[in-house]
């Protein structure tokens, strides 16, 4: 409440801030390796904020390409990108599988990319096996 700006300018100057960041982040900051089968393609900027990118569709974009995807941001510094039609138990799992490594994990749902935009998917969280 003592700073002198508004919660909207905030907003936009945190995005203006994530969209420079985001501008320098390249191909080779990407690693392309499948996992359980699935091919995965996988980000981490080296300085705390990769996981962030679902905020712009702009970046997702020019990272990861227009295809339909599901996206997992486990940890601060780490944006996976999955199949769109990947196993939802696999996603959850591989989530946690990264979570369990980090003790200030997120543990955030899923982020479904499609046609330009981003929507949470929920993630097969605490599911009962049956």
């Amino acid at each position: 409440e003592s700073w002198p700006v508004d919660l909207p300018g905030l907003t936009e100057r945190a995005l203006r801030n994530l969209r420079r960041r985001a501008r320098r982040a390249r191909d080779y900051d990407l690693v392309r390796e499948p996992i359980g089968g699935f091919p995965t393609v996988a980000f981490q900027s080296r300085d705390g904020w990769a996981s962030t990118v679902v905020l712009l569709p702009d970046a997702i974009e020019r990272l990861f390409g227009r295809d339909p995807a599901l996206f997992i941001a486990p940890s601060r510094d780490l944006l996976v990108r999955l199949p769109h039609d990947v196993d939802l138990a696999f996603a959850t799992w591989l989530a946690e599988e990264f979570e369990a490594d980090d003790p200030n994990a997120l543990r955030l749902e899923g982020f479904e990319w499609r046609d330009g935009r981003v929507r949470c998917r929920p993630l097969l969280r605490d599911a009962v096996a049956v």
